[in-house]
Formats: structure tokens, sequence, C-alpha cells
């Protein structure tokens, strides 16, 4: 210890006043240091650098004006080499990793930094886009900051960074190299143009001007090779890949992807493809997503994760010079809030009538051939949901009360993995029906709608489980990721289709499984965006309203959807499984507000009272301006919450039907049989789609611990000009209840 401070002294007393003013304000940094030389392991704090490394950063951010100076006390690379290996004896190093842990020696850029530019491709990053919009330069590449906080973090995105950035006490400016690397500086930090090799460093404030809610923009991101470090996890897998993997047997089934992301066969995909494939949705799930597009492939844009997809299908009227191409049914918004409150274009069905609506919720199971971004896991709760298509999530099962849990998710889980043959009986666990209740219902659905050709579909939420579009929020309204392509693809495409069901509009809002079920910033902004992206998903924004006319029939329905998942937002400690706003689950410095949504783990509950809040007022006003038959409201949560709002909606403004889901199964409230704090108002919970199990056993010979008339199935309303006729079906294509309600 004694010869550092000698070295700390000496160093003092030969550099110039000005330079001893400022290092003498890290004495206390190099005491701290000598004390990490004898911590204990788990002791360490912030010794993730050695000491004399440490003295060598804070010199050189006191005094890098200096070069004599710096290289007497720390050293150069000059006197050490460039591209050499980490060296605990050098004060500083010389080789590609150390922007990462802030231990570059001070001529590292002007020395080291002679390889060729990486070459930019027009890509969008989730938070640059949006944050940009109206700064125009919020975020700037190839710039970084210095010197840098003690703190720092490793990051999947630019976004991400800043929002870290945000959330730490002194932060004022970002720099987010490419190997994912996160650094913060302070206000008095300087700006420095990286070096060639580093091109690909993205910096900015903490936070963007509050103008960038004006709409995301396209910014200039970086393509890379696959030698890059921000593809070092992905490199031994593309090359193995490009090489050999393309032909091994199972090549089939692990790219599956190629086709649609690349635009190749898996036989004639370079390694530039295969990287493109890694970066859209790398085979093997977590781990394994390259952090940069390949700057060349079969078939460019290489950025882009659709280069064998077909156009975007456009809805009647949306074609160039078509009657509604400036309207809101045709054009995107800038961003997933816009359209709050708005009126989506009417829809109008011909015929005498009457006419059928079908009703249903909680139906997205999780796609477990889905292989995720961003270090996710896959969406596989247990072997058998390893397949294509919708696989249901166990849920725990309690008695009727919620005062005795029947069945942990564990155990339910066991009761899939062994198809039943290991299974707790009080998880009531039915097999072939328990197993594929999504599947089930949508049969009926389609062998329904055969029959009674249904005008459209009210979608109550809770549409993909477990956790909404597996992605961060941030993806431009006007963009679709691959991942929302392919949850969409797996989950709703594929199963409602037939007779009845194609092309007919599902009116649709967010559960609180949508938002993300624990967390906040799951990708529910790209819900609404799939509106524009479908002829048939209308998801316009969380709340909207909607008008269908039945012109021959002499009468009109006004649609009013709400979001209601304030229900599910609570303070940040409280119920960590199914808490939107929990600090279990959601990550450190979760951030939605570049586009709208909440802006904090702190804020969030606040952010869903306040959206509710704004929705009771425009709800009354919306109400009050009806003129249509009929007035029916749309939510995700069930019968029962808020129930003097919307009593007060039904007896003061002429709400005719609420139509609810979140509790997973079928229950028909009728006034006429059932009292409850809605007074004649009638409501319907269809909660049992099958995206999850149910709440009891569907066993029909069990119904102890049964809320309705039964656990999975839709719902189908036979409307009129006078009269409505509600119709609880079973999973089997069975009516379990009816009701009739006449306009109020």
């Amino acid at each position: 210890m004694r010869v550092l401070y000698v070295l700390t002294c000496f160093v003092l007393s030969s550099a110039s006043e000005t330079e001893q003013a400022e290092l003498q304000a890290t004495v206390q940094h190099l005491a701290d240091d000598d004390a990490c030389l004898s911590a204990k392991p788990g002791e360490e704090g912030q010794c993730s650098l050695n000491a004399i490394q440490r003295r060598g950063v804070q010199a050189a951010a006191a005094s890098d004006s200096s070069a004599a100076f710096l290289d007497s006390s720390w050293g150069s690379c000059s006197q050490y080499g460039c591209g050499i290996r980490y060296n605990r004896a050098n004060g500083c190093q010389c080789n590609s990793q150390c922007y990462s842990h802030n231990n570059c020696c001070h001529d590292f850029q002007s020395k080291c930094e002679a390889a060729p530019a990486t070459t930019q491709a027009p890509t969008t990053t989730a938070a640059a886009a949006a944050a940009s919009a109206a700064a125009g330069d919020c975020f700037t590449s190839g710039v970084y900051f210095y010197p840098n906080m003690p703190q720092k973090t490793t990051e999947s995105s630019s976004a991400a960074c800043q929002s870290q950035c945000a959330a730490t006490a002194g932060c004022a400016h970002f720099s987010f190299w490419p190997d994912g690397g996160c650094h913060f500086q302070a206000s008095d930090a300087t700006s420095r143009q990286a070096g060639s090799k580093y091109a690909g460093v993205v910096s900015g404030p903490g936070s963007c001007p509050a103008a960038a809610a004006a709409g995301p923009v396209q910014q200039t991101g970086v393509c890379s090779s696959i030698d890059d470090p921000s593809n070092a996890i992905c490199k031994d897998a593309v090359q193995w890949a490009g090489k050999d993997g393309k032909h091994d047997p199972h090549a089939v089934s692990w790219y599956a992807d190629m086709k649609v992301i690349a635009g190749v066969e898996i036989a004639d995909a370079t390694q530039d493809d295969f990287q493109r494939l890694y970066f859209c949705a790398p085979p093997g799930g977590k781990g394994a997503n390259c952090g940069a597009a390949p700057c060349q492939c079969s078939k460019p844009p290489c950025n882009t994760c659709f280069g064998g997809a077909p156009p975007r299908p456009k809805r009647a009227g949306c074609e160039d010079g078509g009657a509604d191409v400036d309207t809101m049914k045709c054009k995107p918004p800038a961003m997933p809030m816009d359209y709050k409150g708005k009126d989506w274009p009417a829809m109008t069905v011909s015929g005498p009538g009457p006419f059928h609506i079908f009703s249903i919720g909680d139906w997205g199971g999780m796609d477990g051939s889905l292989n995720p971004i961003e270090g996710r896991v896959k969406l596989i709760a247990y072997p058998q949901g390893a397949k294509e298509g919708p696989s249901v999530f166990p849920r725990t099962r309690w008695n009727k009360h919620h005062t005795v849990e029947l069945c942990g998710h564990k155990e339910f889980v066991a009761c899939y993995t062994s198809d039943g043959g290991s299974c707790e009986p009080g998880c009531g666990f039915v097999k072939g029906v328990d197993d594929q209740p999504q599947i089930l219902v949508a049969n009926a659905m389609k062998a329904r709608a055969a029959d009674n050709d249904p005008a459209f579909v009210l979608n109550v939420g809770d549409n993909f489980y477990w956790g909404g579009i597996e992605k961060t929020c941030g993806t431009p309204m006007d963009q679709l990721s691959y991942t929302a392509h392919h949850q969409f693809d797996q989950i709703y495409e594929r199963i409602y289709t037939g007779a009845g069901l194609d092309g007919k509009p599902w009116f649709s809002v967010l559960g609180n499984h949508d938002w993300g079920g624990r967390v906040f910033n799951n990708g529910w902004d790209q819900q609404i965006a799939y509106t524009w992206h479908s002829t048939r998903w209308v998801m316009p924004a969380p709340y909207y309203t909607s008008k269908v006319d039945f012109p021959d029939a002499g009468y009109s329905v006004d649609l009013f959807f709400l979001d209601s998942n304030y229900n599910d937002a609570e303070d940040p400690p409280k119920d960590s499984e199914h808490n939107i706003c929990g600090e279990a689950h959601n990550p450190p410095g979760a951030d939605c507000s570049a586009v709208g949504g909440p802006a904090s783990v702190a804020t969030c509950k606040q952010y869903f009272a306040d959206l509710w809040q704004e929705q009771v007022t425009w709800a009354k006003q919306k109400l009050g301006e009806a003129k249509g038959a009929w007035q029916i409201a749309v939510t995700h949560f069930p019968c029962g919450h808020a129930q003097d709002f919307y009593r007060e909606l039904h007896e003061t403004y002429g709400l005719d039907l609420l139509v609810t889901g979140h509790r997973h199964d079928q229950e028909l409230w009728d006034p006429k049989t059932r009292r409850s704090g809605l007074g004649g108002l009638t409501c319907f919970v269809t909660g049992g789609g099958g995206g999850i199990s149910s709440e009891a056993t569907p066993n029909p010979d069990n119904k102890e611990d049964w809320y309705g008339e039964g656990e999975y199935g839709f719902f189908d309303l036979t409307i009129s000009k006078s009269a409505l006729l509600i119709e609880s079906i079973n999973y089997d294509g069975k009516v379990l209840k009816t009701a009739e309600v006449q306009p109020n």
C-alpha cells in the first residue's frame, strides 16, 4: 500500500497546478481502491477494475490533455501496443473491449482504431426512433461522452440504456456500445467522436424532449459482420449453421423461420442469411440473439425480418386511391395512444336480420414455436408445448371463495406433462379438454359460424399468454415485429378461420396479460399496430368507439371499448405474479413513456388510474351522444368491477349490455334471475376462450367451485331492433344458458 500512495504523491508534485487540483479530487477514490485490494469475496463493491487501472482511468478523465504525464504515470498504447490481451499489470488497456470496461489508455483511439468503418444500414431501434421524432438528434451515432460515472450496465438496446440513465441519480448522458455496454456520464462530460471501428456507439441525454411524442422516425442503425463484438453471442451458431447446420437432418425444424425472414430456402441460405435469422428470431431462443443484422444478404434490405413475407394486406377502401385512404382506418397513428377515444369508422351490414355477434375472451395460448428475442425464454410450460400452434397456460385452481388452493401451478404442470397420468385430484384435470381448450372453443365457433354467419366478434382481451407480445414496447406503429407476426399467425390467424369467420372484424381490447401480466413494458403497442397489418383485427387504441349500421333492418349499434386494467395495477411491492406495476418482474428502468405508456414502476399505478378516470368522463360523454338503438360496452375485467360506474351508465346514459372477461369461465349475469350491484344491467363474462386453464375443473359432474354455467366457451348474440338474445355456448357447442334483453 505504501508504494501506491507514494506514487500518488509523486504524481501530484510533478503535474501542473491545474492537474494537481483535478487529481486531488481523486485521492479518496484511490484510498477506496486500496481497500479493494484486501476485500473479501462478495465484498468487493465497485472493484470491477483493479486498483491500478482505476487510478489510470480517473487520472485520464482528469487530465487527458497531458499525454506525457499520462504515459509516465499510467502507460499508453504507444508503450503496450494495440490489440493485446487484457493485462492486469498494465494501468490501461489497448484492446477492443476497453470501451466497455472503461479502461482504455488515453491514446487508444488515435493509436489503435484504424479498422474500416462499420457499414451503416437503415433500421429502427425502439427508443431511438420514438425519442428522436421531434428532437432529430436526441440519439447520436458515432459519438460517446466521457468521463464515465462509476455505474455501468449491460443492455439490449440504446433505448434500454437511456432508461437506465434516466433512473440513475446524476446521469445526464448515456453511451451505448455495440457490445451492449451501457455507460453513464454526468452533466460535465464532453462528447467525443468514436473511431471508425466503434462507429456503432449511440449516445444521448437521459431523456429526450417531450415533443418526441410526435411520432417515430427511421433511425440510422448499425449493421455489422458476424465478427463484430455485438454478434459474439451468436457467432459460433451462425457460422456452424451456414456451413454444416443447414445440411443437418433437423435443419427444417431448427430454421423453420428462414423462408419468411430471409426469403430463401434453408439449403440456399448464406452465412449472412443465418445472421439475419439469428437477429430476428434466434433458433434455440435465449442467449443466441445476434446484436446486429448483416450488411449483405440474399434478399435485402437485410435489417428487416420479412424478406419472404407477402405484402401487408389492405382493408377495403385502403388501396391506392381508395375512398378511406386518408382515414384512421388506413393510416396507422404516429404513436399508439394517438387514437384514444376516437371513433373507428362505421361498419355497414346488409340484410333484414336478425344478425349474430360472437364474443370471446382470454383465448390466446402460448406460442411454443416462437424463437424469442431480447434474451427471453421460450413460451413453453411443459414438454407438449414445444410445438406449432397454441398451448394452454396452466393456472392455479382455487375453491370458489378463493380461500383454499386446490392445485398449484407446479402441480398443474405435472398434469400436463404426464397427460393426466400423474395429477393431483384437486387439479380437476380433464384430459382431452384442459389440454386443448382453445382449439375446442375455436372449433365450436367455426361450427356455429358456418350456420349463423356472425357479423363481427367482440374480443374482451388476454389475447396472448403469458405476457402478450414477447418483446419490449417501442416498435414504430407502421411496423410489425417478427415476434408479433409469429404470435398472431400461430395463435390467431391459423385458429379462427372458416366459413362465417373469415374476414369478420374482431373488435378488441387489451387484457392485463396483453400489457405484460406482471410487467408493463411488453409489446402491447404491437397489438394496436396489428390493426393496420390485418383486414379484420380492430384495436386502434386502448379505448375507442365504433358504430355498426344495419340499414336494411332500420337500426344501428353503438360500441364502446374500455381499458379496465387499472384493476391489476397495484403498488410495486404487491402481488408480484399478477401486478402489471410490480417491482419483482419489471426490469430496472422499465419505461414505455416514449410511446405513451407508463414511465416507470413507481408511476405505473397512477398511470393506469389516470387512464381509467379519463375513460369515465369520456364514456359518459360518448354514451350521451349515442343515437343507436343499442349501446354495448366491452372491457376486460369481469362483471362486478366498478359496479356503480356501469350502473350509472345503464340507468342514466342508456347502456344496454356489458361484455367482459378476465375470469376464466362463462357467466351470464341476467338481472331477472341474479341480483348484483349492476342494477338492471345485463352483463356476461366470456373468459373461457382457452388460452389459460379455466377457473375450476371443466368436469360437469363437479360444479362445486363454478361461478357460472360453464368453464370453456364463447357467446353468441342474436340481435334485432327490438331484442337481443344472449346464448352461452360450451366448448362442445351446446347451449348452456340464455337471456333476452330489450333496448334500454
